[in-house]
């Protein structure tokens, strides 16, 4: 499930970099004491600061072909191994994707 949700997380961002002259996904990877942390960010044009609280409900999309499940089957699985799942903007424009687990 995680490895799907991880799939889809990259092809959305792939997908708003459409058309940019200058495409950057950067992945990164941190273990605390407790907790692992796996962020996504693009450079792309972010996420609506409308529809961010909404985004990862089902039916909800940006996208003229968009189904609107893909952000709601991530925050399921990322739920269901105990994490949480956070969408923000960057400052210097683009989206951030960060999801945080807990370590067994």
């Amino acid at each position: 499930q995680l490895g799907q949700a991880l799939l889809n997380l990259l092809k959305n961002a792939s997908e708003a970099l459409e058309g940019a002259k200058e495409k950057h996904i950067v992945i990164s990877l941190e273990s605390g004491a407790e907790t692992a942390t796996l962020t996504i960010e693009d450079n792309g044009p972010g996420f609506p600061p409308d529809k961010i609280d909404t985004l990862t409900e089902p039916y909800v999309t940006t996208r003229a072909k968009g189904t609107g499940l893909g952000l709601a089957i991530v925050k399921r699985s990322v739920e269901e191994h105990k994490g949480t799942l956070a969408l923000t903007n960057r400052e210097e424009g683009g989206a951030k994707v960060v999801m945080v687990f807990p370590l067994a």
